[in-house]
Parts: C-alpha cells; structure tokens; sequence
C-alpha cells in the first residue's frame, strides 16, 4: 500500500499505469468516503461556461466565483486531468491540474469549493484523492500548488494536512509542493472531518489567481 496518500478508503475507477505522454491526460471517476469525483468533459466545461448545466445537480453556490474559469482552462489545448467534486449527487465543486506534467514531471494543482460548503473538510478530502490518484496512475513526480495567499488559512490548511511543504514564498503569496518520495515516506495521512469554520477566501485553494498561471505556463493556475 506504498503512496496510501488516499487517507479514507478512496476507489479509482480503471487501473494501470499509462504511458508517459498521456499520463496526466485522462481521468477516471474517483470515490472517496464522501465523495465522487466525476471527470470533467469538454461538452461539460462548454455547457458550464455558456452558463446552461441544467444536466448536472448543482449544490448550493456552484458553480462557485473561479468555475467559469477553471472549465475555460479544461477546454484548453493541452488541458490536464478535470473533476467535479460531487456530494450525495449534487456539484459542490472542481478540482484538477493545470496542463499535463513539465520536463521534470511536475504539474500544477487546482481546487474550489462552493461557499455553503466550506470548511468541513471537502477540499482537503478531494484533493488528497487527487493527489493519490496522480502519484500512483501516472508519471507525475511533484504536485505543486502555485500562489496561495499568504492570509488564506484555510487553504494553507488543506495542502498542509495532505503533507505539502512551503517551496517558496514572499509576503503575499505561498506556493507548496509535494513529491512522490514524500507522499511514500509519510504513509496514509489523517481522515477527512470538519475543520474550522471558512474564512476570508477559504473557497479557493491554492488563491486560484487564474490570470498570475496563465502567464507562467500557457494559460494556467490554481484553486479549494
């Protein structure tokens, strides 16, 4: 059970490792404990964009402020792996990666949780099933989180609690990293349950400052 980075008896759907190339391209519905992550489509980044998911069940609040901008990226040349975070069959938020993995096998994470349901653990549940699935089903070697506000607690919590460390900082913005060796040697992290309560902008991880990544590599940026 090497890289059980997968803490509440996650499932992914469809195994095996795929070749580098098309490693971070293609997801697969994920289940955790209270989740299920449903791959984003290009008709359904399309639909949510011209503002008309009337297929989908949406939660409270979503799609949330950042959405519209995330499923602009899924329908991206190059667009990396897409999910809808979804509870008891309703949408309550997105998560996924900017681009598929660099050079050096390093890709850049986003997430975003509607408002009501902030700060009971969702995004730290969904994200570390993310990360477990990009560790063990594809080529990727370090997740990276990119400019974090360096006042938003709440997101600082969440990539936290899934074992990333500080890469770089200034006094606004924190970015974090997680490696392959890193996610191995810390064994299975602690189980989802509510945190404290959201704070000012606690909805979107990573400060899913969408124009600040677009610049850094073709279009690109992060989200909780």
């Amino acid at each position: 059970m090497a890289l059980l980075l997968l803490f509440y008896d996650g499932r992914v759907e469809g195994k095996g490792r795929r070749r580098k190339g098309e490693a971070a391209r293609v997801a697969h519905r994920i289940e955790t404990e209270r989740l299920v992550l449903e791959p984003v489509t290009v008709s359904i980044a399309r639909a949510v964009i011209a503002g008309g998911c009337t297929m989908l069940d949406a939660g409270q609040g979503w799609p949330h402020e950042d959405t519209v901008d995330a499923m602009l990226l899924a329908t991206a040349e190059g667009a990396g792996p897409g999910w809808l975070i979804a509870l008891d069959g309703r949408v309550i938020g997105d998560c996924g990666t900017f681009g598929t993995p660099d050079r050096s096998s390093e890709v850049v994470i986003g997430y975003g949780v509607a408002a009501p349901y902030r700060g009971r653990g969702y995004a730290t549940e969904a994200m570390g099933a993310v990360c477990h699935w990009l560790f063990t089903e594809t080529d990727v070697d370090r997740i990276v989180a990119l400019d974090v506000l360096a006042g938003n607690a709440a997101s600082r919590r969440v990539l936290e609690k899934l074992g990333f460390t500080v890469a770089n900082e200034d006094a606004d913005h924190v970015s974090y990293a997680l490696s392959r060796d890193r996610a191995r040697a810390q064994g299975p992290r602690p189980g989802p349950g509510p945190g404290p309560g959201p704070g000012p902008g606690s909805g979107s991880g990573s400060g899913r400052r969408i124009a600040h990544v677009a610049a850094r590599t073709t279009k690109r940026e992060s989200p909780r």
